[in-house]
């Protein structure tokens, strides 16, 4: 996206965006201490299941990054062609 087009977003959705995304960032702690308890409490579980959990989080780390970069690259042709 040319920075043109960044521009055309109306400055009040910018500052609410912005103060939203912080109001977001300050509570985000409070949503990784349920998982590392989870984590912590269930360690020997998870060990006896490592190599699939792993794989688990491999691809859909893999799959996340496809479907990232496909989205992404039909919205920048899309701005491209109305340029």
């Amino acid at each position: 996206m040319s920075k043109k087009n960044y521009y055309k977003i109306p400055i009040n959705f910018q500052i609410n965006l912005i103060n939203s995304a912080e109001n977001l960032l300050n509570y985000l702690p409070l949503l990784f201490i349920p998982v590392g308890v989870g984590v912590v409490m269930h360690l020997s579980l998870l060990e006896d299941n490592l190599v699939p959990v792993m794989l688990v989080i491999i691809i859909g780390t893999l799959l996340t990054l496809a479907v990232t970069a496909f989205v992404m690259d039909k919205l920048l042709k899309e701005v491209n062609k109305d340029d």
